[in-house]
């Protein structure tokens, strides 16, 4: 919430837990400062039921302690692998090279790929879900691992190509449908909350320290309703307005059960 930051407070950060499939915050909780989210996931985590669910977080989030909560939790997880685990990154990568070179000879794994269209843009993306094996040593520290998943995304926009590869630890059978649905669904989280909360609901321009907290709890209970109580094909900006200025909308979308 940059708006809360001012001489005197650093800006107050809050970790979602959403739900993807629902379109719902499930909750909410304030890390101190940016880098403490690591210690705030847990805590997240440990307020809501996720068995059998599939938890997705940001590359920050990927650490072993993380790792073992969701499992002790009965939940499964795909965690992106980036610079701050590097020798981890690195040996991924390495095995996943390794194995292809060898043909994936007594390896499982599966293929999976989705071509999307729209806004001017043509967008691949190929996943490969591969079964771990004892050659990867760092990944037996890590509690539940069972697979690694390579993303790889190509883009075409305005005859220009871009290709980006991302990985991924996960505690997955090998299903590269389901991972590769894991791995996109993950950035609901960035357009249908996030996007939603810092241009419709202007929570970046609150500029209220004091009970700013109570304020972003309170953006994504209205949220929620508004997502969950109409049904019909208006975007979130409309129901919002509907919402302020039609009594018989607002009381809908308040008592309905």
């Amino acid at each position: 919430m940059r708006g809360t930051r001012n001489s005197i407070f650093e800006a107050i950060h809050v970790v979602s837990a959403w739900s993807n499939k629902q379109g719902i915050t499930l909750a909410a909780l304030e890390s101190v400062g940016k880098s403490n989210e690591i210690k705030t996931i847990p805590k997240l985590l440990d307020i809501i039921d996720i068995k059998n669910a599939t938890i997705t977080t940001d590359a920050m989030g990927c650490q072993r302690a993380i790792a073992q909560k969701i499992m002790d939790k009965k939940g499964d997880y795909v965690l992106q692998v980036k610079g701050n685990q590097k020798c981890l990154n690195t040996e991924i990568q390495a095995f996943y090279h390794k194995a292809r070179r060898e043909g994936f000879i007594g390896i499982e794994h599966d293929f999976f790929e989705e071509v999307t269209k729209g806004h001017g843009r043509i967008e691949q993306r190929i996943y490969h879900h591969v079964a771990l094996t004892d050659w990867m040593e760092s990944t037996q520290q890590w509690e539940g691992a069972k697979t690694i998943i390579r993303a790889e995304r190509k883009r075409i926009i305005n005859e220009k190509e871009s290709t980006e590869v991302s990985w991924y630890l996960s505690s997955l059978d090998v299903d590269a449908k389901h991972a590769g649905h894991a791995v996109r669904g993950h950035w609901g989280v960035e357009n249908n909350l996030h996007w939603r909360l810092d241009v419709i609901f202007r929570e970046d321009e609150c500029r209220m320290n004091s009970g700013a907290m109570s304020m972003a709890v309170i953006k994504r209970f209205c949220m929620n309703l508004l997502t969950t109580k109409d049904n019909t094909k208006r975007g979130m900006k409309h129901r919002v307005m509907a919402a302020a200025i039609d009594d018989d909308y607002r009381e809908k979308v308040l008592m309905s059960v």
